[in-house]
Protein backbone atom coordinates (compact mmCIF):
# COMPACT_ATOMS: atom_id res chain seq x y z
CA UNK A 1 0.00 0.00 0.00
CA UNK A 2 1.30 3.51 -0.74
CA UNK A 3 2.41 5.40 2.36
CA UNK A 4 1.51 9.07 2.58
CA UNK A 5 4.72 10.87 3.49
CA UNK A 6 3.75 14.44 2.68
CA UNK A 7 0.54 16.36 2.24
CA UNK A 8 2.01 19.70 1.30
CA UNK A 9 -0.44 20.87 -1.34
CA UNK A 10 -3.97 22.16 -1.06
CA UNK A 11 -6.67 23.36 -3.40
CA UNK A 12 -6.82 27.09 -4.07
CA UNK A 13 -10.36 26.90 -2.67
CA UNK A 14 -10.85 24.16 -0.03
CA UNK A 15 -14.60 24.07 -0.52
CA UNK A 16 -14.20 23.75 -4.27
CA UNK A 17 -11.62 21.02 -3.80
CA UNK A 18 -14.05 18.98 -1.74
CA UNK A 19 -16.67 19.21 -4.47
CA UNK A 20 -14.26 18.46 -7.33
CA UNK A 21 -11.98 15.78 -6.09
CA UNK A 22 -12.66 12.94 -8.53
CA UNK A 23 -9.46 12.91 -10.60
CA UNK A 24 -6.53 15.21 -10.06
CA UNK A 25 -2.77 15.09 -10.50
CA UNK A 26 -0.73 13.59 -7.69
CA UNK A 27 2.98 13.17 -7.17
CA UNK A 28 4.45 9.80 -6.23
CA UNK A 29 7.99 8.62 -5.49
CA UNK A 30 9.42 5.15 -5.96
CA UNK A 31 11.10 3.78 -2.85
CA UNK A 32 13.29 1.64 -5.12
CA UNK A 33 14.83 4.79 -6.54
CA UNK A 34 15.02 6.33 -3.10
CA UNK A 35 17.29 3.46 -2.08
CA UNK A 36 19.70 4.44 -4.83
CA UNK A 37 19.61 8.17 -4.20
CA UNK A 38 19.56 9.78 -0.74
CA UNK A 39 15.97 9.41 0.49
CA UNK A 40 16.16 12.52 2.65
CA UNK A 41 17.23 14.65 -0.33
CA UNK A 42 14.54 13.21 -2.59
CA UNK A 43 11.77 13.81 -0.07
CA UNK A 44 12.94 17.36 0.53
CA UNK A 45 13.05 18.06 -3.19
CA UNK A 46 9.67 16.47 -3.79
CA UNK A 47 8.08 18.49 -1.01
CA UNK A 48 9.52 21.70 -2.45
CA UNK A 49 8.43 20.75 -5.96
CA UNK A 50 4.91 19.98 -4.74
CA UNK A 51 4.63 23.45 -3.20
CA UNK A 52 5.85 25.14 -6.40
CA UNK A 53 3.50 23.12 -8.64
CA UNK A 54 0.55 23.99 -6.40
CA UNK A 55 1.40 27.70 -6.29
CA UNK A 56 1.71 27.66 -10.08
CA UNK A 57 -1.68 25.97 -10.47
CA UNK A 58 -3.23 28.57 -8.15
CA UNK A 59 -1.79 31.47 -10.14
CA UNK A 60 1.20 32.25 -7.93
CA UNK A 61 4.74 31.08 -7.49
CA UNK A 62 6.16 32.52 -10.70
CA UNK A 63 8.79 35.10 -11.25
CA UNK A 64 12.03 35.89 -9.45
CA UNK A 65 10.36 35.72 -6.04
CA UNK A 66 9.53 32.01 -6.41
CA UNK A 67 11.01 29.58 -3.97
CA UNK A 68 13.17 26.93 -5.60
CA UNK A 69 14.11 23.79 -3.67
CA UNK A 70 17.87 23.53 -3.35
CA UNK A 71 19.30 20.05 -3.80
CA UNK A 72 22.20 18.36 -5.53
CA UNK A 73 19.82 15.55 -6.47
CA UNK A 74 18.24 15.83 -9.91
CA UNK A 75 14.68 14.50 -9.90
CA UNK A 76 13.40 12.65 -12.99
CA UNK A 77 9.60 12.99 -13.12
CA UNK A 78 7.71 10.82 -15.59
CA UNK A 79 4.30 11.89 -16.92
CA UNK A 80 1.96 11.23 -19.83
CA UNK A 81 0.85 14.07 -22.17
CA UNK A 82 -2.32 15.16 -20.37
CA UNK A 83 -3.41 18.05 -18.12
CA UNK A 84 -1.61 16.49 -15.14
CA UNK A 85 1.64 17.90 -16.40
CA UNK A 86 0.59 21.51 -17.14
CA UNK A 87 1.36 22.93 -13.67
CA UNK A 88 4.78 21.26 -13.72
CA UNK A 89 5.56 22.68 -17.16
CA UNK A 90 4.70 26.18 -15.93
CA UNK A 91 6.74 25.61 -12.77
CA UNK A 92 9.75 24.56 -14.85
CA UNK A 93 9.38 27.60 -17.09
CA UNK A 94 9.02 29.92 -14.09
CA UNK A 95 11.90 28.35 -12.13
CA UNK A 96 14.82 27.69 -14.53
CA UNK A 97 16.99 26.35 -11.71
CA UNK A 98 14.45 23.78 -10.57
CA UNK A 99 16.47 20.52 -10.36
CA UNK A 100 13.82 18.51 -12.18
CA UNK A 101 13.81 16.75 -15.53
CA UNK A 102 10.50 15.85 -17.15
CA UNK A 103 10.41 12.45 -18.84
CA UNK A 104 7.43 12.47 -21.23
CA UNK A 105 5.95 9.09 -22.14
CA UNK A 106 3.03 8.02 -24.32
CA UNK A 107 1.14 5.88 -21.82
CA UNK A 108 0.81 5.02 -18.14
CA UNK A 109 2.33 1.64 -18.93
CA UNK A 110 5.49 3.35 -20.16
CA UNK A 111 5.58 5.43 -16.97
CA UNK A 112 5.36 2.28 -14.85
CA UNK A 113 8.22 0.72 -16.82
CA UNK A 114 10.42 3.79 -16.24
CA UNK A 115 9.68 3.71 -12.52
CA UNK A 116 10.26 -0.02 -12.21
CA UNK A 117 13.46 0.19 -14.22
CA UNK A 118 14.87 3.10 -12.23
CA UNK A 119 14.86 5.58 -15.13
CA UNK A 120 12.31 7.76 -13.33
CA UNK A 121 12.30 8.85 -9.69
CA UNK A 122 8.73 10.11 -9.46
CA UNK A 123 5.39 9.94 -11.25
CA UNK A 124 2.92 12.77 -11.85
CA UNK A 125 -0.46 11.13 -12.41
CA UNK A 126 -4.03 10.57 -11.28
CA UNK A 127 -4.34 8.54 -8.09
CA UNK A 128 -6.07 5.65 -9.85
CA UNK A 129 -3.04 5.23 -12.16
CA UNK A 130 -0.63 4.82 -9.26
CA UNK A 131 -3.12 2.60 -7.42
CA UNK A 132 -3.28 0.29 -10.44
CA UNK A 133 0.54 0.20 -10.59
CA UNK A 134 0.67 -0.83 -6.93
CA UNK A 135 -2.16 -3.38 -6.93
CA UNK A 136 -0.90 -5.01 -10.13
CA UNK A 137 2.63 -5.14 -8.66
CA UNK A 138 4.02 -3.18 -11.63
CA UNK A 139 5.53 -0.68 -9.19
CA UNK A 140 4.66 -1.94 -5.70
CA UNK A 141 6.78 0.54 -3.78
CA UNK A 142 5.13 3.90 -4.56
CA UNK A 143 4.63 6.51 -1.84
CA UNK A 144 2.17 9.39 -2.11
CA UNK A 145 3.93 12.75 -1.76
CA UNK A 146 1.35 15.40 -2.63
CA UNK A 147 -2.23 15.90 -3.72
CA UNK A 148 -3.46 18.69 -6.00
CA UNK A 149 -7.01 19.48 -7.08
CA UNK A 150 -8.54 21.12 -10.11
CA UNK A 151 -11.65 20.87 -12.25
CA UNK A 152 -10.88 19.56 -15.70
CA UNK A 153 -13.64 17.22 -16.95
CA UNK A 154 -16.72 18.40 -18.83
CA UNK A 155 -19.79 17.10 -20.57
CA UNK A 156 -19.91 19.01 -23.87
CA UNK A 157 -23.32 19.24 -25.54
CA UNK A 158 -25.22 21.42 -28.02
CA UNK A 159 -26.10 24.72 -26.36
CA UNK A 160 -29.64 24.39 -27.70
CA UNK A 161 -30.19 21.24 -25.59
CA UNK A 162 -29.86 23.25 -22.35
CA UNK A 163 -28.11 20.37 -20.57
CA UNK A 164 -27.18 21.25 -16.99
CA UNK A 165 -27.23 17.93 -15.12
CA UNK A 166 -26.55 14.24 -15.69
CA UNK A 167 -30.20 13.24 -15.28
CA UNK A 168 -30.95 14.99 -18.59
CA UNK A 169 -28.60 12.58 -20.35
CA UNK A 170 -30.30 9.42 -19.09
CA UNK A 171 -31.31 7.19 -22.02
CA UNK A 172 -29.41 9.38 -24.51
CA UNK A 173 -26.29 8.73 -26.52
CA UNK A 174 -23.12 9.71 -24.68
CA UNK A 175 -19.56 9.49 -25.99
CA UNK A 176 -16.65 8.95 -23.62
CA UNK A 177 -13.32 9.84 -25.18
CA UNK A 178 -9.64 9.60 -24.43
CA UNK A 179 -6.82 11.27 -26.37
CA UNK A 180 -5.85 8.13 -28.33
CA UNK A 181 -8.57 5.62 -27.39
CA UNK A 182 -12.07 5.47 -26.00
CA UNK A 183 -10.59 5.24 -22.54
CA UNK A 184 -12.78 2.34 -21.39
CA UNK A 185 -11.61 1.20 -17.97
CA UNK A 186 -9.11 4.09 -17.81
CA UNK A 187 -9.30 7.71 -16.68
CA UNK A 188 -12.10 9.08 -18.89
CA UNK A 189 -14.30 6.08 -18.08
CA UNK A 190 -13.59 6.00 -14.33
CA UNK A 191 -14.20 9.72 -13.93
CA UNK A 192 -17.39 9.72 -16.00
CA UNK A 193 -18.84 6.76 -14.10
CA UNK A 194 -17.93 8.31 -10.73
CA UNK A 195 -19.74 11.51 -11.71
CA UNK A 196 -22.74 9.52 -12.94
CA UNK A 197 -22.94 7.55 -9.68
CA UNK A 198 -22.89 10.80 -7.72
CA UNK A 199 -25.98 11.78 -9.73
CA UNK A 200 -27.66 8.47 -8.89
CA UNK A 201 -27.00 6.94 -12.34
CA UNK A 202 -24.78 4.20 -13.77
CA UNK A 203 -23.22 3.29 -17.12
CA UNK A 204 -26.39 1.41 -18.04
CA UNK A 205 -28.35 4.67 -17.73
CA UNK A 206 -26.90 5.90 -21.04
CA UNK A 207 -26.36 4.71 -24.59
CA UNK A 208 -22.65 4.76 -23.88
CA UNK A 209 -19.89 4.46 -26.46
CA UNK A 210 -16.11 4.72 -26.05
CA UNK A 211 -14.49 6.45 -29.03
CA UNK A 212 -11.14 8.28 -29.46
CA UNK A 213 -11.64 12.03 -29.41
CA UNK A 214 -10.63 12.51 -33.07
CA UNK A 215 -13.52 10.22 -34.06
CA UNK A 216 -15.94 11.33 -31.37
CA UNK A 217 -15.77 15.08 -32.03
CA UNK A 218 -17.06 14.82 -35.65
CA UNK A 219 -19.83 12.46 -34.48
CA UNK A 220 -21.17 15.15 -32.14
CA UNK A 221 -20.55 18.09 -34.48
CA UNK A 222 -22.11 16.38 -37.51
CA UNK A 223 -24.80 14.62 -35.43
CA UNK A 224 -23.89 11.25 -36.89
CA UNK A 225 -25.79 8.19 -35.67
CA UNK A 226 -23.87 6.39 -32.94
CA UNK A 227 -23.92 3.09 -34.84
CA UNK A 228 -22.03 4.62 -37.76
CA UNK A 229 -18.93 3.98 -35.65
CA UNK A 230 -18.08 0.30 -35.27
CA UNK A 231 -17.09 0.87 -31.63
CA UNK A 232 -20.72 1.63 -30.73
CA UNK A 233 -23.65 -0.70 -30.25
CA UNK A 234 -25.42 -1.31 -33.54
CA UNK A 235 -28.78 -0.59 -31.88
CA UNK A 236 -27.75 3.01 -31.10
CA UNK A 237 -29.27 4.71 -34.14
CA UNK A 238 -29.55 8.23 -32.73
CA UNK A 239 -26.77 10.83 -32.70
CA UNK A 240 -24.92 11.50 -29.44
CA UNK A 241 -26.31 14.15 -27.14
CA UNK A 242 -23.05 14.80 -25.31
CA UNK A 243 -19.41 13.88 -25.07
CA UNK A 244 -17.21 13.57 -21.97
CA UNK A 245 -13.91 15.39 -22.43
CA UNK A 246 -10.99 16.64 -20.38
CA UNK A 247 -9.51 20.09 -20.83
CA UNK A 248 -8.18 21.53 -23.09
CA UNK A 249 -10.00 19.26 -25.57
CA UNK A 250 -13.40 20.41 -24.23
CA UNK A 251 -12.67 24.08 -24.89
CA UNK A 252 -11.16 23.24 -28.28
CA UNK A 253 -14.30 21.42 -29.40
CA UNK A 254 -16.55 24.27 -28.26
CA UNK A 255 -14.40 26.75 -30.18
CA UNK A 256 -14.55 24.56 -33.30
CA UNK A 257 -18.35 24.54 -33.12
CA UNK A 258 -18.49 28.32 -32.90
CA UNK A 259 -16.16 28.96 -35.82
CA UNK A 260 -17.88 26.64 -38.30
CA UNK A 261 -21.38 25.71 -39.41
CA UNK A 262 -22.31 22.22 -38.23
CA UNK A 263 -25.59 20.32 -37.64
CA UNK A 264 -24.96 20.41 -33.88
CA UNK A 265 -24.90 24.19 -33.78
CA UNK A 266 -22.80 25.87 -31.11
CA UNK A 267 -21.60 23.53 -28.39
CA UNK A 268 -21.16 24.40 -24.73
CA UNK A 269 -19.39 22.97 -21.70
CA UNK A 270 -22.62 21.87 -20.10
CA UNK A 271 -21.64 19.96 -16.94
CA UNK A 272 -18.46 20.46 -14.93
CA UNK A 273 -17.33 17.40 -12.99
Amino acid sequence: MPVQIESTTRSCDPGEAFERRQARPHLFISRQTAMIKPLRDLRSLLAGLAIIVTLTACGGGSGSGSATPSSAVALNVVATPNPNVFPLLVALASNPNLPVKLLPVASSGDAASDLAGGTADALLSMTYTAAQDVTSALVPDLELVSVNFWSGFWMVAPASANITQFSQLAGAGVLVSGPTSGGKGAGPDLIFQAAARRAGLSASSFQLCYVPVMQAAPMLLQQQAMNTNSACNGAYSSPPLAISLVEPAATGLVMDSKTSTTPSGALTKAIDF
